[in-house]
């Protein structure tokens, strides 16, 4: 049952470019992905190889 409440981190983005389905699929847009990444210093987000969200359950 505990696996079935487990979720897996979702690529947002890949090889520096934003992801948009993943985007969709997690309820985010750009600029909350945008701000997630300033409140970690990242300004560009080709500076990111591919940054996860993963979900506290």
């Amino acid at each position: 049952m505990a696996a079935l409440l487990k979720s897996r981190p979702v690529a947002l983005i890949r090889d520096g470019q934003i992801n948009q389905h993943a985007l969709c699929r997690e309820f985010m847009n750009r600029e909350e992905l945008m701000a997630e990444l300033r409140m970690h210093r990242v300004t560009d987000v080709k500076e990111v190889a591919a940054p996860t969200l993963s979900r506290a359950g």
